[in-house]
């Protein structure tokens, strides 16, 4: 028997050395093992009928459960992960450990997945023999439990997985069964071929060398024959260092002949290019393929182009920019998974538990079925939950409900047909076949019309799979275990993580979307890397929180060191194999996230630089907007609409002014069209509602002191009037005169009303103690108006105060958030003096911005020209007060000094006359929109 080992160079083409190889071989039987499925799909197109006959393909893990499901008698039971979950579950619930995990299944179920994992490792690399129970106490108290009882656990899981079998015990039955005679006999006068297969472990080694024994081999490696990451004579990056020590360690066991192969002696010619986000990168890729492929000649080779996506969320933006195999003669070959977490599904199950958890946390408080406003909308914002049958329930219905509401927490009353008819079967579920039976009953919910409207399709998809893969599953759960809404969602959460949906990848024709590992073996004359970041090549999965890095190399298992020394090899394999290899990263920093380029880029910089002596070419991309046929910020009036404008204008608030000089779009969308702002159940939402009753309550108690002078003795007076109706809620909200802040504040948890109260306190007190002066308060909530430019409006608190220079009239407004902002005084003069706007008759988006970035906000000043119109001869002066910000100075103010009556009317007179002389309704996009009430829908936000 003969086992040869050969060392193929990179920019040999794999595939058509391995059909070559399958089609001159005179044996009578040949099997074909590969480390993935995708280069067997394209040999068997290269290789004739005849020799696919005599050809049996499998991949490793197909192989090894091969030999199980043929030797084995009885054959032993194939579980899936969540019949093998549920078993390690059921296997701690019997020991001393549940306790000690937890005392849960939700609590104990993370812990018996991650000792699925291992052990099905540790029976993959044959390790039993080396467990022990250790003493480690640099660990979690639950991973030093675990560890403390390891050997003993794999001793009670062997015993109760005699009739099961499982991907690493395939692996652990395949050694004993290659060593068998009947095996020996079945597979006489066979050829093995295996290949792709580095880092081989401890079982497929022994199964390897149990078949060298009785069965000719070959054993194909690819790796660099031309020592292309050397640098110099001594250093080198040793990227296919995993490769050489696979042939060593083989060569090493089994008696074997070595050949090197080098082929032809092409050099990679390599591109970079660098992006702000995902999309631009995706944007650029399907162009750049597009180009490329308009100049093949058979577009339909699968040889020609390959996009090799490391991080699977890309797959769905490069998806809408390269379009798929319907939209363009492009032909498209997708064959990598996609996570079902990211499916519509994926997303209304996350909705759905996020629900089901808050419900039974505030049932088990106040014994009513009450959610989080947030989390509903989330669900009702699903895609799937408008699949449901419109004769069961009014989706719309229930969200304007919610919405209107205008409440942080939503009651379900005892007939909504919602809760019982979804929510409720979900919430009573107790075994894992009630919990089948809630997603059968939720099933049935769904229209069928709708499912199979085209539009649909991929949905229907999902939810079949869904349904055939794991839902199918519960009903083979026959253990007594008693599940809650935590332990079901713990369940489902996880097997998602685990399940990708694959994408058939047939036929076998044009550009080839795939992942890393879909890729091995593979070679390509244009290949498009995308996402060669750090955190994804390599990835940033180095802690394991059950086993320290020490003892995972007393056991003998992987590391991650290891796992990131193969990712290197299947990177710079595939680089190195294709004639032209673009390599695309992101480099972005924001609050939420950075992304820098991988180390791999940074090797194969370094490389560039040290063979050409000149820095590596980047391209980089700035944010890119897809080609628009307009690039116009604006739409134009009609006489209908231009009429509601001077309508509007008999009587306008300084709020409006200020919106339209904000954007008159904004205007536009909320004062003609009438669009309800978004409401938003959030923090924003909350604050808007403690604002206005911090208003109230200083109402309430500056109108005690109208037409008085404020001493140090009376200002305290106020405050401790204020903290005094703030510590009485709710008992005495009647004198808020608001019913909805009265709803508000009634239906708070007593947890939030609590840190309300706290809150409110801590911001009054900082208030007062950095605002105390002498003034007399003269109005509290003053109407005051403008007859000539048909303002008018209320404010807040009039205070008038002496000094020696004379009298100043203080307008207040008190503001809780911090947006609110005062015209620049420094640039006022420069505005006037380069741009007469008396004069001026041009009503642009230039002019507008010009105004708004000078007086950010119109409402102060329109005060100060309403209040001139009551308090002549006076100097007057505009304040906002910041009731909780943080600065030293929680007041800004301006004066008439700064800011003239005359230049505040003549901005105003521009704004007005703006809104009837302009001819087009403009938009003007800044970072503020980020915060506006309509940029969901907004086709000018900028975002």
């Amino acid at each position: 028997m003969s086992f040869n080992i050969t060392k193929l160079d990179v920019c040999v083409n794999f595939v058509e050395y391995a059909s070559q190889l399958i089609e001159n071989n005179n044996s009578e039987n040949i099997v074909f093992i590969s480390s993935n499925k995708r280069p067997i799909r394209f040999i068997e197109k290269e290789i004739s009928i005849e020799t696919t006959l005599k050809t049996h393909f499998f991949t490793i893990e197909e192989f090894a459960k091969h030999l199980s499901v043929t030797y084995i008698n009885p054959t032993p039971i194939f579980q899936s992960p969540v019949e093998r979950s549920v078993f390690f579950l059921d296997l701690i619930k019997s020991s001393h450990l549940y306790e000690k995990l937890g005392g849960s299944y939700s609590n104990v179920f993370p812990w018996a997945k991650r000792i699925s994992s291992l052990f099905n490792e540790i029976d993959k690399q044959l390790l039993s023999d080396r467990l022990k129970n250790f003493q480690y106490v640099e660990v979690v108290k639950e991973a030093k439990v675990i560890l403390e009882n390891l050997k003993d656990l794999y001793i009670r899981y062997e015993r109760g997985y005699r009739n099961y079998s499982y991907s690493g015990l395939n692996f652990k039955n395949a050694v004993a069964i290659t060593k068998n005679d009947s095996f020996k006999k079945d597979y006489d006068k066979t050829l093995f071929i295996f290949a792709g297969l580095i880092y081989l472990s401890n079982s497929e080694k022994e199964m390897i060398k149990n078949i060298a024994e009785s069965c000719d081999v070959e054993f194909i490696v690819q790796t660099d024959l031309q020592n292309r990451d050397k640098i110099g004579k001594k250093y080198s990056f040793e990227s296919f260092s995993v490769a050489e020590k696979t042939v060593k360690l083989l060569s090493q066991i089994i008696e074997s002949n070595i050949k090197e192969i080098g082929g032809g002696e092409y050099k990679t010619e390599f591109s970079f290019y660098e992006f702000p986000n995902t999309h631009n990168e995706s944007m650029f890729t399907a162009k750049r393929v597009k180009e490329i492929a308009e100049g093949l000649k058979d577009k339909n080779s699968p040889k020609n182009i390959a996009i090799v996506l490391p991080e699977s969320s890309t797959l769905f933006p490069l998806l809408s920019y390269i379009g798929s195999r319907d939209s363009n003669n492009l032909p498209i070959n997708i064959t990598m998974g996609y996570p079902f977490g990211n499916t519509d599904i994926g997303l209304f199950l996350e909705a759905l538990f996020s629900v089901l958890m808050d419900m039974e946390r505030k049932f088990d408080n106040t014994k009513e079925y009450a959610v989080d406003s947030n989390l509903l909308l989330r669900l009702l914002n699903t895609n799937l939950i408008n699949l449901v049958k419109s004769d069961i329930f009014d989706v719309s219905e229930l969200k304007n409900a919610v919405l209107f509401n205008g409440l942080s927490v939503y009651k379900f009353e005892k007939e909504s047909v919602f809760f019982n008819r979804i929510l409720s079967i979900f919430l009573n579920a107790k075994s894992f076949n009630d919990l089948y039976d809630a997603f059968v009953n939720l099933f049935e919910m769904f229209d069928r019309d709708m499912l199979i409207d085209e539009s649909n399709k991929f949905t229907a998809q999902m939810i079949q799979f869904f349904y055939t893969y794991i839902i199918g599953n519960l009903n083979k759960l026959n253990y007594n275990i008693e599940i809650d809404t935590k332990l079901a969602y713990h369940i489902l959460n996880e097997l998602i993580k685990d399940v990708s949906i694959p994408f058939e990848g047939n036929p076998l024709e044009g550009v080839q979307i795939m992942g890393v590992l879909e890729a091995r073996l593979l070679s390509f004359d244009y290949l498009f890397f995308m996402d060669v970041n750090e955190d994804i090549l390599p990835s940033s999965e180095k802690i394991d929180p059950l086993l320290p890095e020490s003892i995972k190399r007393e056991l003998g298992l992987a590391s991650y060191i290891q796992k990131e020394e193969l990712e290197k090899y299947n990177f710079f394999r595939l680089a190195y194999s294709s004639r032209n290899c673009f390599i695309l990263y992101k480099t972005a920093y924001n609050t939420l996230d950075k992304s820098i380029r991988s180390r791999f880029v940074e090797q194969l910089a370094l490389l560039h630089e040290y063979k050409n002596r000149k820095a590596l070419k980047v391209e980089n991309f700035h944010i890119i907007l897809p080609d628009s046929p307009k690039n116009e910020n604006f739409i134009e009036k009609t006489q209908k609409i231009q009429e509601t404008f001077e309508e509007n204008l008999k009587a306008i608030s300084p709020s409006d002014l200020n919106t339209y000089m904000e954007c008159p779009y904004k205007y536009y969308l909320k004062k003609i069209r009438h669009i309800k702002q978004r409401i938003r159940l959030d923090k924003d939402f909350e604050a808007d509602k403690a604002g206005t009753l911090v208003h109230r309550l200083f109402e309430i108690e500056f109108r005690k002191y109208i037409n008085q002078e404020i001493d140090v003795r009376k200002y305290n007076a106020i405050k401790n009037g204020i903290l005094k109706n703030i510590e009485e809620m709710p008992d005495n909200l009647g004198i808020l005169k608001k019913k909805d802040i009265e709803d508000y504040v009634k239906n708070l948890s007593e947890f939030r009303f609590n840190a309300l109260k706290v809150v409110l306190k801590y911001r009054i007190n900082r208030f007062f103690a950095k605002t105390a002066q002498s003034f007399r308060v003269i109005g509290v909530e003053k109407r005051l108006s403008d007859k000539t430019l048909h303002i008018n409006g209320i404010a807040d608190r009039i205070d008038r105060i002496e000094s020696k220079n004379g009298t100043v009239i203080r307008i207040v407004d008190y503001k809780t958030g911090s947006y609110a902002m005062l015209p620049l005084k420094t640039r006022i003069g420069e505005l006037f003096e380069d741009n007469n706007l008396k004069n001026r008759d041009r009503y642009d988006d230039e002019t507008l911005n010009l105004i708004k970035t000078t007086f950010k906000s119109i409402q102060i000043p329109a005060y100060l020209i309403m209040a001139d119109n009551i308090y002549k001869n006076c100097e007057l002066e505009g304040a906002l007060c910041y009731i909780g910000k943080t600065q030293d100075a929680p007041c800004k103010t301006i004066s008439t000094k700064d800011l003239s009556i005359e230049h505040s009317r003549a901005i105003i007179k521009y704004i007005e006359d703006h809104m009837k002389q302009s001819d087009k309704i403009y938009a003007l996009p800044n970072i503020q929109c980020q915060y506006c009430d309509f940029n969901y829908f907004c086709r000018f936000a900028q975002t």
